[in-house]
């Protein structure tokens, strides 16, 4: 978390004394572009007046109203009729409360408002067309629950009945003791703005939608930080179009029912639940990344769909207790740079399209499953689909597993890109593994691991191929080297696990042309997670020498017997 974020949460439950000082009335100039009549949002909702606002001054046991539209009672502020209200001031127990006609909008200008209400809501949306507060410049505002709600409807410390938006450069602080937060049981838009949330359930919860242009955000959460979910299929619906996030939770750290998309944004996100869904970003229906930063640890799966997943771009790093990325149906990968460092299988989907960006997977199981089913939660027995697919147009992709590097319940297709798998040790398991057909018209194969259920793509590629095992196991350290003839370097990889099968195919490998392979040794160049560039190679053991004479060659038999053992599993240093 930054230091100027730990500086607020220290002071997270303290309320803040009033100060009379001007909202800037060109608040809304940052958005210029923020009209939205799909979820009724136009930039003139951001823009206020305090001198002609109606001034609502809480002095901690008792409340001075200047204007019209609001009448104080029995601890609480009533707001009667549409307009402005600056609120400022510190209401040691107390409720705002919006009961307004059902056409008139309401914006409430906090200024230094702090609100504690030890029995509801601190403020509490009954009836209006639209319920807008805005954060005043400079200023820190505070909302507050007890231990209890007037009713069962009521569950959030800023609940409100109909749409919410927030907005504005100040600070809101809101502690939700025994429930949620912020709720909206139609739709929310934070507009900008920055908000340090605790909840004892859910943090931020827009029913129909909930949709954020901009701010910065700290939400601690025992359930979800982020929460839509209406299940009409066209609510239930996260839109992110910016912002930075850090995140901890228990539950969900954005659960959309339907769709969630990220336009941008910087997400710091932790999610600890062991019992309940515990993942970084979850959908319904559709997941959709068009670009940003992502530091993703989760107990569960990191990036998920019931349904598909599509990443244009981005910068993901990932830790996680179940899946990397997981879609029930496709999951396609277009750009972007994804590291995912722990994992259960790294990507899952039935359907998988790899066509741009880094992509590095180390798995406990399964680097890339294209499969159906249960295949993704771990200890769940694994479903074959034949009409699962790979698909590998692009890209560079580097896969450290314990189970299979590639398992595909179906057949690959790839015509481009890079392959490098550091496969198992097992031979229960093996570098490729795949149920129908492996054509490779064009890329970068290299695929390392145990000999056991070695494979490599099928004679229908039009690219050669070469799969050789092993007479016996080699450690990881040991190079493999390949030269033609003439002594041209053809590849030099290092395998990050023991192996004792390696599979290759790259565009230069010619009919009719021999090579030799070598084993051990060691190259000047660079790796790039094994694969050397440059340099010159000290030659170690030659093993075998051999001919292209068709698409595919194979050296050696598989071993039917143990493993290479444990190899130095894990991914290099980056």
């Amino acid at each position: 978390m930054k230091t100027a974020a730990k500086m607020i949460v220290l002071g997270f439950l303290s309320l803040c004394v009033s100060c009379e000082r001007h909202v800037d009335s060109d608040l809304a100039k940052a958005h210029e572009d923020t009209n939205n009549s799909v979820y009724n949002e136009e930039v003139v909702d951001y823009s206020c007046d305090t001198a002609t606002a109606t001034s609502i001054r809480l002095l901690r046991d008792d409340v001075e109203i200047t204007g019209a539209g609001a009448i104080y009672s029995n601890n609480q502020v009533v707001i009667q009729s549409g307009g402005e209200y600056w609120v400022r001031g510190k209401l040691d127990n107390g409720q705002l409360k919006i009961a307004a006609g059902e056409n008139d909008q309401v914006k409430l200008i906090l200024e230094n408002a702090a609100i504690a209400c030890a029995t509801d809501a601190a403020i509490f949306c009954e009836e209006a067309e639209r319920l807008v507060i805005i954060l005043a410049e400079n200023s820190q505002n505070t909302l507050c629950d007890g231990n209890t709600f007037s009713t069962d409807e009521i569950n959030a410390t800023l609940f409100s009945k109909t749409d919410l938006a927030i907005g504005g450069t100040g600070v809101l602080n809101v502690s939700g003791q025994i429930n949620d937060a912020v709720a909206s049981k139609d739709g929310l838009v934070i507009n900008s703005g920055t908000l340090n949330i605790r909840a004892a359930d859910d943090g931020i919860r827009g029913k129909d939608y909930l949709v954020i242009t901009s701010g910065t955000f700290s939400v601690n959460a025992g359930g979800d930080a982020f929460k839509s979910d209406n299940e009409v299929a066209e609510c239930g619906i996260i839109e992110l179009k910016s912002g930075d996030y850090t995140v901890s939770c228990g539950g969900d750290a954005f659960a959309a029912q339907n769709k969630l998309s990220v336009v941008d944004g910087i997400f710091d996100i932790t999610c600890t639940g062991t019992a309940s869904s515990s993942k970084a970003l979850k959908a319904g229906v559709e997941l959709r990344i068009a670009q940003g930063d992502f530091n993703l640890n989760s107990t569960d799966d990191a990036i998920h769909s019931d349904q598909d997943v599509y990443i244009e771009d981005g910068n993901f790093l990932i830790a996680t207790g179940d899946d990397g990325v997981h879609a029930e149906n496709t999951l396609e990968v277009s750009n972007g740079t994804i590291i995912i460092n722990e994992s259960y299988e790294g990507l899952e989907a039935k359907s998988i399209v790899l066509s741009g960006g880094l992509i590095v997977v180390n798995a406990s199981d399964d680097g890339i499953n294209a499969a159906s089913g249960n295949a993704g939660t771990e200890g769940q027995p694994q479903q074959s689909s034949g009409d699962n697919t790979l698909s590998i147009r692009g890209g560079q992709i580097i896969v450290y597993s314990g189970g299979d590097g590639v398992d595909v319940n179906g057949s690959v297709i790839m015509s481009g890109g890079t392959l490098l798998v550091h496969g198992p040790t097992a031979n229960d398991n093996g570098p490729l593994d795949y149920d129908g057909t492996f054509v490779l018209t064009g890329g970068l194969v290299v695929a390392s691991g145990s000999s056991g259920m070695a494979q490599m793509p099928s004679a229908s590629s039009t690219q050669n191929s070469v799969l050789v095992n092993f007479t016996s196991s080699k450690v990881a350290s040991a190079m493999i080297h390949v030269e033609d003839a003439s002594g041209t370097t053809i590849f030099d990889y290092q395998p990050a696990h023991n192996y004792q099968s390696v599979c290759f195919s790259l565009p230069t490998l010619t009919t009719g042309t021999s090579y030799t392979i070598f084993t051990g040794g060691s190259c000047s160049g660079t790796s790039f997670y094994g694969m050397y560039s440059g340099g010159s190679y000290t030659p170690g053991d030659e093993y075998d020498s051999f001919t292209i004479t068709s698409v595919t060659t194979q050296l050696g038999s598989s071993s039917g017997g143990p493993g290479g053992g444990p190899g130095g599993g894990g991914l290099p240093p980056l």
